[in-house]
């Protein structure tokens, strides 16, 4: 018997350390990203800025409002775009398997942004949920 609470202690343990690994650098763990839901009524209410992380790509097709930057960004241009370290921000890119929003916010982070969330569904997401785009920056 005593074994066996060993085991299933055991196995909540690993479970909890690796999930809790993996969460070490992904948004889900600061409740930081949005759903195609969620991000159709900020952009509608334009509740924050929306910040293309695909850089010149944004050019082809983005969120309607959307301001194109990346990682690579300098710090002077997204001081430029984004002067107020308060406002609600949120960063998207191609989809889920594309890591420019992560970084991107990461950076913004880093330069002192408070309120800084992700939509990892990016433009894909976006435009699979039906919502248009505008291809002009």
């Amino acid at each position: 018997m005593k074994l066996h609470i060993y085991l299933l202690v055991a196995i909540m343990l690993i479970g909890t350390a690796s999930s809790g690994l993996a969460c070490l650098t992904c948004a889900p763990c600061t409740g930081s990203e949005l759903n195609s839901e969620q991000m159709a009524a900020i952009v509608k209410s334009k509740a924050a800025i929306v910040v293309d992380a695909r850089g010149t790509k944004a050019q082809k097709a983005h969120i309607p409002g959307a301001k194109a930057l990346s990682s690579q960004s300098s710090a002077e241009e997204i001081k430029k775009n984004l002067p107020d370290k308060n406002a609600e921000i949120v960063t998207y890119c191609t989809s889920t398997s594309c890591g420019a929003s992560a970084a991107l916010a990461g950076k913004l982070r880093e330069m002192g942004y408070k309120n800084v969330r992700e939509y990892p569904e990016g433009i894909k997401g976006w435009q699979d949920a039906g919502n248009k785009v505008e291809s002009e920056m």
